[in-house]
């Protein structure tokens, strides 16, 4: 429970209103600070006006004495159930607002803002421009079109005109945007797809040139081994002119051949002249 003191030196006609608001600002406090857990019909409050004037106080102590029949804070609910085609095709001017409240989609948006341009040309100026400012706030809360765009548009053919318009802009900003990020997301993907593609193409130039590196390194060592051989037969001389002859890039089968001679030839002049006649690979 709260409980309210207020002290007046002197009567007060609308101390029931200012107590009320009061009272309705404390319970306001008291749900913003609990909720969402807070019961409405848990919290009291109690309120007390101490009148220390020396005048009777002879005023209303609330509402319903102060305003007799229609106490404030009491409302009736109103649910129609507007029909927009009907309200559009039959000029209902409430319709119409209901509608272009209810019907927050770009096209019905659009279809009952035209509709209240023509109903609005047939009236007069003032209740023009009443029915623009109204429509201008509706459309702005809508995040669509902002009150710079419309700060021209005094009557509801300008802001038809300026709503249509912003719809244009800002599907074209849009579609710029996509174009642009997607332009960015290609290129990010053909940067990527690239160096994969680099990536797997260098591994496989090195796995070859590795490859053809062994077969050299063997190869080589094959060719001095087979020179020894044939330096520890024939002397140095002999050896130095089969390496001249056999090089560097000698295939297996040729040094198998080669080795055979040196084994077979008696001279170094005989396995010299066989290896010359042996074909080249």
């Amino acid at each position: 429970m709260v409980i309210l003191l207020e002290f007046q030196g002197r009567p007060d006609r609308l101390m029931a209103l200012r107590m009320a608001i009061y009272q309705l600002l404390t319970v306001q406090e008291v749900i913003r600070r609990a909720r969402p857990s807070v019961r409405t019909d848990s919290i009291e409050v109690l309120s007390f006006v101490i009148h220390h004037g020396r005048r009777p106080w002879g005023k209303a102590p609330s509402l319903r004495q102060l305003f007799g029949r229609l106490v404030p804070g009491f409302f009736r609910m109103i649910e129609p159930d507007w029909d927009a085609g009907a309200a559009h095709a039959t000029g209902d001017l409430v319709g119409i607002i209901l509608a272009l409240e209810r019907n927050r989609s770009v096209d019905g948006t659009v279809a009952m803002v035209q509709a209240l341009a023509r109903i609005a040309e047939e009236t007069d100026s003032a209740y023009n421009s009443f029915i623009a400012a109204c429509v201008r706030e509706m459309l702005v809360s809508r995040g669509w079109i902002t009150r710079e765009q419309l700060k021209e548009a005094g009557t509801m053919t300008q802001v038809s005109t300026a709503y249509r318009q912003s719809l244009e802009d800002y599907g074209q900003r849009w579609f710029r945007q996509g174009r642009e990020e997607g332009v960015r997301q290609g290129r990010e993907e053909g940067v990527r797809q690239g160096r994969e593609e680099g990536v797997r193409q260098g591994r496989e130039e090195g796995v070859r040139q590795g490859r053809e590196e062994g077969v050299r390194r063997e190869r080589h060592a094959q060719t001095a081994l087979l020179c020894r051989r044939a330096s520890q037969r024939f002397g140095a001389d002999v050896a130095e002119a089969l390496t001249a002859l056999l090089g560097d890039s000698a295939d297996f089968s040729r040094v198998v051949e080669a080795m055979d001679a040196v084994v077979s030839s008696a001279t170094g002049d005989e396995l010299l002249e066989r290896v010359r006649r042996m074909p080249k690979g």
